[in-house]
């Protein structure tokens, strides 16, 4: 791919532009990510890009879609701050005392269950004490999706691991 303009190639980790990019300089690039899945939050602020491209053989220097004469021709690898999950069966989001979020009307319906094949980003892994079965479940807590204030919950048993970091350990529930 090549570079419109001189451009700065962005460090997604330090959040500043470290590398500059020539106009017409050839780039290489392994994986695909939105503005949300590299910043984690763009706090309500869309940005002009759809697309970051991260440049091959770097630990995180990203550019942008609109920087580019043209786009990669082959799907690329997904990349995200986030862990990502799929659901392999149709759930409900719980809270933290194990009981299924219920909606208030038939326009929040989908914020408080996902189908399968869908996917959703996630924090940490907790386990919640479900009264209605007697037992604790192993469960990702969503991560937090625009004003929505997190403390939601998925059980580990109806997902399966997508891409982003993987979470290795169980944290304590808040």
């Amino acid at each position: 791919m090549n570079s419109k303009n001189k451009i700065y190639a962005y460090d997604f980790a330090n959040g500043a532009p470290k590398k500059l990019l020539k106009k017409g300089e050839k780039v290489l690039v392994d994986r695909e990510s939105s503005t949300f899945d590299l910043m984690g939050d763009d706090n309500g602020n869309l940005t002009y890009s759809t697309a970051n491209y991260r440049i091959k053989g770097t630990d995180g220097f990203f550019i942008d879609d609109v920087n580019l004469d043209n786009r990669p021709r082959q799907h690329l690898l997904l990349y995200s701050v986030y862990p990502h999950v799929f659901f392999i069966n149709n759930s409900y989001v719980y809270n933290k005392n194990g009981k299924a979020q219920k909606p208030t009307n038939i326009q929040n319906l989908n914020a408080y269950r996902f189908d399968k094949g869908s996917s959703v980003e996630v924090t940490k892994l907790v386990n919640i004490w479900f009264p209605d079965e007697n037992k604790y479940e192993l469960c990702y807590e969503l991560a937090p999706q625009g004003d929505a204030g997190g403390y939601d919950y998925i059980k580990a048993s109806d997902v399966k691991y997508g891409y982003g970091p993987q979470i290795t350990n169980v944290s304590p529930l808040e």
